[in-house]
């Protein structure tokens, strides 16, 4: 099995896929499978995907090894895979990871790609959880970077939005610089709810891992912010990763308030 990464192999969201199915394939299959990996860092190295050199590292490196399956973990990921690898590899099938409509269109891959592709709307869940948490907010701000990753996720927010353009005002942050965003946060209303999209790139550039300033944004907001991703809400007792605990923590079991911002507490009560 060959796994790509669309970004660095250590970060958060690839671990979170990787890990789990390096273990699962392990156990079922005895541990007979061979793993091997590539991370094609397109947030640091912008259009390396057409790069013909590294077209050529993959055959030279690949072509002779019996691979039964290429896994590209994101919708860049796929679509390297699909239009430089198929040539190179043309009998291996291919299991896509991590990739999300509309940026990736399953009516358009050939017979041999699959995958779970993940619904334009995966923001309604989070907006309907925070206006039962907020029944009196007033406005809802999203919160992106300047990449491709990112405004692809402040679209889907957006997308996810439309039907509260009547009762809710909408603003969008999207491609400033931290030293920028921050102190605009720091100025919200306390009735606003803030929707992290993603933030891996800034108007600058500058590449970021969005797990290393999730925590810095929402400490600087003065206002509730949500997020998707589990990865981004701390764990007791851990210092590592994102302390969105210090706002709301959610788990499987009740909701627990952790901050001084003006949740409607009764609604806490409520499943989630």
């Amino acid at each position: 099995m060959l796994l790509i990464y669309q970004q660095q192999a250590e970060t958060q969201p690839m671990l979170e896929f990787s890990q789990p199915l390096r273990e699962t394939l392990e156990k079922e299959l005895d541990g007979s499978v061979e793993f091997y990996q590539e991370a094609l860092d397109l947030d640091r190295f912008t259009g390396r995907e057409k790069s013909y050199p590294l077209v050529r590292y993959f055959e030279e490196k690949y072509r002779r090894f019996p691979l039964d399956v290429v896994v590209p973990v994101g919708g860049r990921a796929l679509r390297f895979a699909v239009d430089r690898l198929r040539p190179i590899l043309p009998d291996v099938p291919i299991v896509f990871a991590l990739c999300a409509e509309p940026q990736t269109d399953a009516a358009s891959l050939p017979e041999n790609v699959t995958g779970r592709i993940a619904s334009a709307s995966r923001f309604e869940p989070t907006l309907w959880m925070a206006r039962r948490l907020q029944p009196d907010a007033q406005r809802v701000v999203v919160i992106g970077g300047a990449g491709p990753n990112d405004s692809a996720s402040v679209r889907a927010a957006l997308s996810a939005l439309a039907p509260l353009r009547d009762s809710l005002a909408i603003d969008v942050l999207q491609g400033m610089s931290l030293d920028a965003l921050l102190p605009r946060l720091r100025q919200l209303d306390h009735r606003s709810i803030v929707i992290f999209a993603n933030y891996r790139q800034d108007g600058h550039g500058l590449v970021f891992e969005p797990l290393d300033v999730v925590g810095s944004i929402a400490r600087a907001a003065s206002a509730p912010m949500y997020a998707q991703l589990e990865s981004y809400i701390g764990e007791e007792g851990v210092n590592e990763g994102v302390k969105l605990e210090q706002q709301l923590l959610i788990t499987s079991g009740e909701p627990e308030l952790l901050s001084t911002f003006p949740f409607e507490t009764a609604l806490l009560d409520r499943p989630v």
